[in-house]
């Protein structure tokens, strides 16, 4: 979409159609509507102190990234490029600005720092493997490995007691809000054991909650997860180690 605006914050033109498809909006609403309106509300200061540099002169172009609200709420990356246009005195008469939607972009190189990060998990687990003295020491580093270098807010390996079915955590990482002394977790179908985990071991299957807050089965779990920063979250059962069950 390109644009021009008679001020720094609102649209005077808008051009082609395409803003329709790009962000919901028909080019007679876009001209009734700020930046700021059509900016997520994380990118408002950032983006409004750059278009303000440009305005007042500090800068005579700007480029930049940040995230657009659509008409149905969701959010759209778009480069944004802008050049202001003064008189012979200087002062400002209006602007001209592009927008360019690069979310499969962002989506490529989100996935790509993601894969990134696996490898790099991957190749430092299989250093801690060789190194290790012991099983304890090699859970501990895998988890130490999985919040440093992959970059997951925590990780944690439980052990299940035979007798009380209840999983107890062993080896753990990033674990600042103190999420697992606050919780109880079990195996068996009592209703501490229907969350994640205790679903990811008697189903022996991977267990991924993509909305930790929203998923009906992490309830129990949601308070101490929320003091925690946890929004994601991923569970599998890893068989057995010196013949005894393990989750994680």
């Amino acid at each position: 979409m390109v644009s021009q605006s008679q001020t720094a914050s609102s649209f005077a033109s808008a051009k082609p159609a395409k803003q329709e498809h790009d962000v919901g909006y028909s080019r007679e609403e876009l001209l009734n509507m700020t930046a700021a309106e059509l900016t997520a509300p994380e990118d408002r200061a950032y983006a409004a102190r750059l278009v303000a540099e440009l305005y007042s002169g500090v800068r005579d172009f700007i480029e930049y990234e940040k995230r657009c609200l659509k008409r149905d709420g969701s959010r759209v990356w778009v480069h944004v490029t802008a050049t202001g246009i003064r008189d012979a005195a200087g002062q400002w008469c209006h602007g001209i600005g592009t927008f360019e939607d690069i979310s499969e972009r962002k989506r490529t190189s989100d996935e790509l720092h993601r894969l990134n990060r696996l490898y790099a998990v991957l190749s430092q687990v299989n250093q801690a493997v060789i190194h290790a003295s012991s099983e304890q020491e090699l859970l501990d580093k895998i988890c130490e490995i999985s919040v440093s270098f992959g970059k997951f807010t925590m990780t944690w390996v439980g052990r299940i007691d035979p007798e009380t079915r209840q999983v107890i955590p062993i080896a753990s990482a990033g674990d600042e809000g103190g999420y697992l002394g606050k919780t109880n977790i079990y195996a068996d179908d009592r209703p501490e054991g229907r969350g994640p985990i205790g679903t990811s071991i008697r189903e022996e299957r991977t267990y991924v909650s993509n909305d930790f807050h929203n998923d009906p089965n992490t309830l129990p779990w949601r308070e101490p997860a929320t003091r925690s920063c946890q929004r994601q979250s991923r569970f599998a059962p890893i068989g057995a180690i010196s013949n005894s069950p393990w989750a994680k």
